[in-house]
Formats: structure tokens, C-alpha cells, sequence
């Protein structure tokens, strides 16, 4: 591996995790959205990126698929993609 070029201080919240619990999800992907968020949700395979994006649908979320996260969302946007994290984050700031 090669050694980081720079290193970035961030503030950002972490989130807890939904455990499976896509109303909870749904909820704050409302309050996000109406917040002019970008919000980003990674599947660990594209079979679960497409499952959650028609639970999204179902629940009246508008969610793009970019299964090779080849563009980040817009304010307002939730994209859906393939990836992962150990754990969520809100940034405070706005791009």
C-alpha cells in the first residue's frame, strides 16, 4: 500500500445502524431529503442495492441506482449503490 498524500480532519456524526428496520430508514431518509442532504446508501451486492431501492419506492422515496457509484448524489437526491462501511456518517456541512 501506499502511504496517504493528506490527511483530512472531518467533523461528522455517526449514525447508528437500522437493523433491518427500513421505516426507521425511510424516516430520516425523509427528514434528509427535505433537508437538501446528499445522501448515499451502500448495499453489499448489487442484488441488495436493487431491494432496497424498491423498498424505497414502495415507501415513496425516490432512490437512483449507480451500482458503480460513478456519481455522487445531488441535494436532495438518495442514490443507492454498492459498498460498504462500518458505519454510517452526517456531515455538517454542505457541498
Amino acid at each position: 500500500p501506499l502511504p496517504p498524500r493528506t490527511l483530512l480532519s472531518i467533523s461528522a456524526k455517526q449514525l447508528s445502524a437500522y437493523g433491518g428496520s427500513i421505516e426507521t430508514a425511510a424516516g430520516d431518509l425523509d427528514h434528509y431529503r427535505a433537508s437538501g442532504y446528499r445522501t448515499l446508501l451502500l448495499c453489499g451486492n448489487a442484488a441488495r442495492a436493487r431491494n432496497l431501492q424498491r423498498m424505497l419506492f414502495e415507501r415513496d422515496i425516490p432512490a437512483a441506482l449507480d451500482l458503480a457509484c460513478g456519481e455522487m448524489p445531488g441535494a436532495g437526491e438518495v442514490r443507492v449503490c454498492v459498498g460498504a462501511l462500518s458505519a454510517g456518517a452526517e456531515s455538517p456541512w454542505r457541498c
